[in-house]
């Protein structure tokens, strides 16, 4: 009995965390001959530490896929009540990130930008925002020309520089 320890764990919250561990492949499931399983954690998921880093990676991932985009120190306030996981919660975000959520991100600054007018005018920077997006970062891709290259440094400088301008705004 967790209850004098817990007030508030139900067995519908505990029943969340259990399927969002189960999401992450962190069981080891033996089907028994009564069509029951018997769910064990596997090794590598037995310390808090541990299970708790899956734990939050899962709740990330969900969001991101759903299409939220929360800021590391929101993460931390949300899922811990403090501003202490911030790093850990932006090396979560880091881990998630792939060229196409990159790109997929863009695109979403675009239209976002489209329905709030643009106060800070960031769509003159829309084909800069462009070629970023077509980087191919896989270790597949074919290594670029210095023309390439030239050509991606000049959009990151415009980029950071209209960053820096709107900051200051």
């Amino acid at each position: 009995k967790l209850e004098p320890q817990f007030p508030q764990a139900s067995k519908t919250s505990i029943g969340h965390v259990v399927q969002l561990l189960y999401r992450a492949s962190c069981f080891k499931v033996e089907k028994k001959s009564n069509e029951s399983s018997l769910m064990q954690l596997k090794e590598q998921f037995r310390t808090y530490d541990a299970l708790r880093k899956e734990h939050d990676a899962q709740i990330v991932q969900i969001a991101t896929e759903a299409g939220l985009r929360i800021l590391p120190d929101q993460w931390s306030s949300l899922l811990y009540g403090d501003l202490d996981h911030k790093s850990h919660m932006q090396s979560i975000i880091d881990k998630l990130q792939s060229p196409a959520s990159f790109s997929q991100s863009i695109q979403e600054l675009i239209i976002a930008l489209q329905r709030s007018g643009d106060p800070g005018d960031l769509c003159q920077m829309r084909d800069q925002f462009d070629l970023l997006s077509r980087i191919d970062a896989s270790p597949e891709a074919a290594c670029p020309e210095w023309s390439e290259l030239e050509n991606a440094m000049a959009a990151v400088h415009s980029v950071v520089h209209g960053l820096v301008k709107f900051s200051k705004a």
